[in-house]
């Protein structure tokens, strides 16, 4: 489960990883939720019993987010090899090398944060709207 986890923030390695991120993401958001109504108690199966009473929206949600971090992958390995290439040929510091390099992995990080936000709580919205 904990690969999963990382993988909202950051970019996994496999294509299945991808989409496991996508479902671990979706089971926090209904897990978050579920503690709001619960008064702060988290549990893990009221959100799965939820994930799957809600899997037309939710699910679809969640597979709309592993396309996107397979997009978000491919764009993050481009803009990767940039940056290794800049690293390898550049006269700029050290200092400078390490402050792109950061800003590239915590920009990256908080991108996918906020689109996979975005697209669950957008299916979530839905399967409310839509009563399932």
């Amino acid at each position: 489960m904990m690969g999963g986890l990382d993988g909202m923030a950051f970019d996994q390695w496999t294509d299945i990883g991808k989409f496991w991120s996508a479902v671990i993401a979706a089971l926090v958001l209904l897990m978050i939720v579920d503690a709001e109504r619960n008064h702060g108690q988290v549990s893990f199966m009221r959100a799965v019993r939820e994930f799957a009473r809600r899997s037309v929206w939710i699910g679809g949600a969640a597979v709309v987010l592993g396309v996107a971090y397979l997009g978000l992958g491919l764009g993050q390995g481009l803009v990767r090899s940039a940056i290794w290439n800049f690293w390898q040929v550049s006269s700029a510091s050290q200092f400078i090398k390490n402050l792109i390099y950061f800003v590239f992995i915590f920009g990256f990080a908080m991108l996918r944060l906020w689109i996979t936000l975005l697209i669950l709580t957008y299916g979530l919205k839905q399967s409310y709207l839509n009563g399932n």
